[in-house]
């Protein structure tokens, strides 16, 4: 036959040994007892001390008004509470107890106190806020190394919603903090456009699973290189991706200025080539009028001198005007070639680089170029030049009448063109400003203001035959005297230019 034993519990045993604070109260908060736990923290010698003691007479008033206030409540309420309060303990310091508390009730159901259960987490509490400072010190640390990376830093989940990012891509998107774009997804931040390009951009990120680049616009449309890579969690499951996003505009421009440059040195270096093969081709013909052009003279000397002792006839006088004015154009236009080379060989932005040291009077060279200029039978007539005033200029006369031949050979094919107009040319000395003024007007068709602002570029032209050299040539030569030529114009009414001729100091 077993033997059965039995054991006696006795709850006193039980209750002392208990490794919490275990109390009970009336409802006056007068303690009616504790147990072993309870009395050893509080320094009593016997947990039989503590009976008939007040929460006031064992802990400071604040700490005692903040308890008898949560017992008060489960006294009238009869609803159990647990609640983190604050406690004194034996050595004076004050401690932190996880306490449940419930009401007491007798045979009646009326309540007459309450019990609790009290365990000290000071020292959780205190491990619990190392810890937290130590998180928060740890996430601030890696919030500044990311801040301080050279580049935008975001990350995102799979719903492309921002879950972080560094100071770089919160003010590029115009937010003040990077808490301020989290939960915010690319339609959120983007125009529809580039947030599309985006969205598209980091879904194939996460479906194909591997690091990737790309080229994005930002919100400002600046172009950036982004490289976007998958995030995964410990079962290698993709929950998100993380993104390095750098400004690319500078190497953008300087790749394109870079491009630009060779294209402008590659057209330079054709146009020298081309202007070389040009000189050759002209200055050959022009040789061969010249040899021809002399023969001629002598022809024409040697008749002048077998006419001696007779009259001298129109048809003699005219041949030797002629001949000079044929002999004076080669000799131009040796000179412009000679200029044309020279600026292609020393400057490629324009700019004629001759140092001019000679005066000459503009209505002297006006009045040359009217008189050599090639006019067809009554065209002279339509060139009205008032020479009423007058000033010197430094430059070269050769070029100067090259820009009066061009004004009045652009001027005369509008008039023919148009069917009315007539030239008028003025001069204008300001007594005021650092400038005089040769004033050139034609009545013909006027100029659209579409080619307006392309009217002195090389190689553009609004005849049916022309080459758009010859008012680009005219700025050239004007700004190579320090001045420049502008144009101001109503169309089907007239065009007027206007040629700034620095002064002469101390004229």
């Amino acid at each position: 036959m077993e033997k059965q034993f039995q054991f006696q519990i006795d709850p006193e045993t039980i209750l002392a040994n208990l490794p919490a604070h275990v109390y009970w109260l009336d409802r006056n908060n007068i303690f009616l007892g504790c147990n072993d736990e309870q009395a050893v923290a509080l320094g009593l010698k016997s947990r039989n001390e503590i009976i008939g003691r007040s929460v006031y007479d064992l802990a400071p008033p604040e700490i005692a008004a903040a308890i008898i206030k949560v017992n008060n409540q489960i006294i009238e309420n009869g609803i159990p509470q647990t609640v983190e309060e604050s406690f004194p303990v034996e050595d004076g310091s004050i401690h932190i107890y996880l306490s449940h508390k419930v009401p007491l009730v007798n045979q009646n159901n009326e309540i007459v106190g309450l019990a609790g259960i009290s365990f000290d987490i000071t020292t959780y509490k205190q491990q619990l806020s190392e810890y937290s400072f130590a998180k928060k010190q740890t996430e601030l640390t890696l919030q500044q190394i990311i801040d301080a990376l050279p580049g935008n830093v975001y990350w995102k989940d799979l719903n492309m919603r921002v879950l972080g990012c560094n100071k770089k891509q919160a003010e590029m998107l115009n937010f003040s903090s990077p808490n301020d774009l989290i939960g915010k997804d690319n339609y959120d931040l983007l125009p529809p456009e580039a947030a599309e390009a985006c969205q598209q951009n980091d879904l194939l990120v996460i479906q194909n699973r591997q690091e990737q680049a790309f080229e994005e616009i930002n919100n400002k449309n600046i172009p950036y290189l982004s490289r976007k890579a998958p995030l995964f969690d410990e079962n290698n499951n993709v929950i998100g991706l993380i993104g390095f996003s750098f400004d690319i505009s500078d190497q953008k421009k300087a790749r394109s200025l870079q491009v630009e440059k060779e294209s402008v040195e590659k057209t330079a270096l054709n146009l020298k080539m081309l202007a070389g093969s040009i000189a050759h081709e002209l200055r050959t013909p022009l040789a061969t009028i010249g040899i021809n052009l002399d023969l001629l003279q002598r022809c024409i000397n040697s008749l002048h001198a077998k006419l001696l002792y007779q009259p001298q006839t129109n048809e003699l006088f005219e041949s030797q005007k002629y001949a000079k004015n044929i002999k004076y154009s080669i000799t131009a236009a040796n000179h412009v070639i000679n200029m044309l080379l020279l600026k292609l060989q020393k400057s490629a932005d324009g700019k004629i680089t001759t140092v001019y040291n000679r005066h000459y009077s503009i209505k002297a060279n006006i009045k040359e170029a009217l008189n050599e200029y090639p006019f067809v039978t009554n065209e002279i007539k339509l060139v009205n030049f008032d020479d009423s005033k007058d000033f010197l200029y430094t430059g070269d006369q050769i070029f100067t009448k090259h820009v009066v031949f061009n004004l009045l050979k652009n001027s005369i094919h509008f008039i023919k063109e148009a069917g009315k107009g007539n030239i008028t040319i003025s001069l204008d000395t300001p007594a005021q400003g650092d400038f005089n003024y040769m004033y050139f007007t034609d009545t013909a068709t006027g100029i659209s203001t579409e080619y307006l602002p392309k009217l002195f570029k090389q190689f553009e032209s609004n005849q049916t035959n022309g080459s758009g050299l010859g008012l680009a040539f005219c700025k050239i030569i004007m700004q190579s005297y320090g001045g420049d030529i502008t144009c101001t114009t109503k169309q089907g009414e007239f065009t007027k230019f206007t040629l700034s001729f620095p002064k002469i100091k101390n004229q």
